[in-house]
């Protein structure tokens, strides 16, 4: 699994639908463009849960402050293989 687990998902991958304040959370879109990948990726990790997300009427919001401990992750797991 990329960048290791995440503590508060369910087992089964999926979050529950939270209902966070629009500034806790952030598009596909934003998630891609910030670490370079596309948004089918950001997407995929997200259905596979290996980032905090959850879906609404088809569109995928993630969890801001559990993405970056995400990119925090993989920072880290970067660091360990150099």
């Amino acid at each position: 699994m990329l960048c290791g687990g995440m503590g508060n998902i369910p087992s089964d991958g999926k979050m529950k639908a939270q209902f966070l304040p629009r500034q806790e959370t952030i598009t596909v879109f934003t998630a891609a463009r910030m670490i370079g990948v596309s948004m089918q990726t950001i997407r995929r990790w997200s259905e596979e849960g290996r980032i905090p997300a959850f879906k609404i009427v088809g569109r995928w919001y993630i969890d801001r402050k559990g993405f970056l401990e995400f990119l925090e992750r993989c920072r880290d797991a970067y660091r360990m293989d150099v």
